[in-house]
């Protein structure tokens, strides 16, 4: 992970952002923002995504997405 996680309190609901650069065998880089959101009152719930960060990365998850 290239930077710190900037935590964003929101509500009951905390979430999380980190920049991440993946490496695909195939694909080579894919850069995304992976993101956890977090219920303070549920520790057993939560919710990871992962968005491209670019359009090169877009189109790189929708390739591997076809598959």
């Amino acid at each position: 992970m290239s930077a710190p996680a900037a935590a964003v309190h929101a509500g009951p609901v905390l979430r999380t952002t980190v920049p991440m650069d993946l490496r695909h065998p195939t694909l080579g880089r894919v850069d995304v923002d992976y993101q956890v959101w977090l219920q303070p009152d549920s520790p057993d719930h939560r919710l990871e995504a992962c968005t491209p960060r670019d359009a090169a990365s877009r189109d790189a998850l929708r390739l591997l997405a076809s598959r």
